[in-house]
């Protein structure tokens, strides 16, 4: 069964909690595969990571960077599965990209992850809700889904 979070978070804090689900994601030795809508949003994704952390790096690429094959951590507006990811992280993702996404013959191939994330900020939240309804028309087959919103306090609940 595959395994889905929702996170949802303000605007201003999305490009830190990416780079927060980012870093889990590479210290989990899987491959991760990062879509965004656009690649003017997949570069901002990238200079963020860039910059994240002063005490260590996190290992990625983007789209058309040079051996996508063996980046850990590959972001992409494309729907493409050129580093053999484990996990997919969809940052602010609209229908048409996970309809995309979980068609069958998709390159992406949802049905092969072992983890699916997505990252909503405040402005373009789509419901978990809808998300399931999604999914469940799609060939994704059996998942399990949860969502979670970060408090003020900064911490998350689940919704």
């Amino acid at each position: 069964m595959i395994q889905i979070s929702c996170y949802l978070t303000e605007l201003e804090a999305l490009p830190k909690v990416f780079c927060g689900l980012a870093e889990k994601c590479y210290y989990s030795d899987m491959r991760t595969l990062v879509l965004t809508e656009n690649d003017s949003f997949s570069t901002s994704l990238d200079r963020v990571l860039w910059t994240y952390s002063k005490k260590h790096f996190i290992p990625h690429a983007m789209s058309g960077d040079p051996q996508p094959e063996d980046q850990p951590i590959l972001i992409t507006s494309a729907f493409e599965h050129s580093n053999n990811a484990e996990i997919v992280i969809f940052v602010n993702a609209t229908e048409s990209m996970i309809l995309e996404a979980a068609a069958a013959g998709s390159a992406v191939r949802l049905q092969n992850m072992k983890k699916i994330l997505f990252l909503f900020d405040d402005a373009q939240k789509m419901q978990s809700s809808e998300i399931n309804n999604i999914l469940k028309k799609s060939s994704l087959g059996e998942f399990e889904l949860k969502s979670f919103a970060k408090t003020s306090q900064g911490t998350w609940k689940t919704i």
